[in-house]
């Protein structure tokens, strides 16, 4: 027994004495340069690490530090910096780690210099170069509602962290991914809404807080999408918009619109849009349907494939007296377009005038 006893003890000391090594190592690669906290990487570059907490303002990462470019960002590099009001990215940056700016609570812009190629910001939003990932919507940014663009496909983990003046989000549908604690914790977020189907892949956490905090949080998903459940999915309130509701989210204005109001002041209403399938932000007078004579036969088509509309289409020889008697209206083509038609002859007669227009009803 002793022989093992014996063999034992300096495998135990070299383990532990490999270990204390190794972690000692890793401590004397971090360098210091003025506020920043960096490691050389890949022999002659640098990744920024951490950042001092306490530093105020606005900050400038250095395109190159020791004479070797400043090429990553790592994880978590700037966490907890709370009074931070403005970052400027180099065009150096190639690489940028995840929650890199969580908790900056303060932080209002994220700039990516000119001639970065991986990189890009939209109105102080940072994106990927080809703008497919969204990887962080500064926290102190004063919009109260943003919708995504619809070239992102995914949100990175904690890209909105500490949004407090969010109260709605509107996430396109080409989005299939979100990544862990999205939108923790947005404590003001009351909406979300999905404009397609569920994300493929959805991260831990991503509304929460927000969910426990704000009145009424509830996430909204468009007529007819797939993957939601109602009322709670995946743990959050949920409901599914109906079909107008869905129509003026995808058109990018608030669901809860009176359909009799007239947006642009083109004389069309939101019902009228909505029932002809046309954007209601366009100015619509020269887009309605008209009639036109062939023969004898005064025709007009439209679209009219809403299942929750009416489409009534009536006849008058003096635009004072209108009626349904005389038209034919069809059914709608493959194309949701239906064609109504009425004749001239009246008793035998031609008469000299005819007018025809259409009416739209919500169901």
């Amino acid at each position: 027994m002793k022989p093992q006893t014996f063999f034992s003890a300096p495998l135990f000391l070299k383990f532990l004495y490999f270990a204390i090594f190794a972690y000692s190592s890793s401590v004397l690669c971090a360098e210091q340069f003025g506020l920043f906290t960096y490691r050389v990487i890949n022999g002659n570059e640098v990744e920024i690490t951490d950042y001092s907490i306490a530093e105020r303002g606005s900050v400038d990462i250095p395109e190159f530090i020791n004479s070797m470019l400043v090429t990553s960002i790592g994880d978590e590099a700037f966490l907890g910096c709370r009074d931070l009001t403005s970052i400027t990215i180099p065009s150096s940056v190639t690489s940028i780690g995840d929650g890199v700016f969580r908790d900056c609570g303060k932080l209002t812009n994220i700039h990516v210099q000119n001639g970065n190629t991986k990189y890009v910001d939209v109105d102080g939003v940072l994106f990927n170069f080809s703008k497919t990932k969204l990887l962080q919507y500064p926290a102190a940014k004063t919009n109260q509602t943003y919708t995504i663009p619809s070239s992102v496909t995914s949100i990175g983990k904690w890209a909105f962290s500490s949004c407090q003046n969010l109260t709605s989000i509107t996430i396109p549908s080409s989005v299939t991914s979100i990544g862990d604690g999205a939108f923790f914790p947005c404590t003001g977020l009351e909406k979300v809404i999905f404009l397609g189907d569920a994300p493929l892949s959805f991260g831990y956490s991503v509304f929460g807080y927000a969910a426990s905090v704000a009145p009424g949080f509830t996430v909204q998903y468009v007529n007819g999408a797939s993957g939601f459940t109602s009322p709670m999915w995946n743990g959050y309130p949920a409901e599914e918009l109906n079909p107008v509701s869905s129509w003026l989210v995808k058109k990018g204005l608030s669901g809860d619109l009176d359909l009799s109001a007239d947006i642009n002041g083109d004389g069309v209403s939101l019902l009228m849009a909505y029932a002809l399938n046309l954007d209601p932000k366009n100015n619509l007078q020269n887009a309605m349907p008209s009639a036109s004579l062939d023969g004898d036969t005064l025709s007009m088509t439209f679209y009219g494939a809403n299942q929750d509309v009416n489409y009534i289409v009536e006849v008058s020889e003096d635009m004072k007296t209108w009626g349904v008697e005389g038209v034919t209206l069809s059914e709608p083509d493959e194309n949701g377009n239906r064609h109504a038609i009425v004749s001239r002859e009246n008793n035998g007669e031609v008469v000299s005038a005819l007018f025809l227009r259409l009416v739209v009803e919500q169901k």
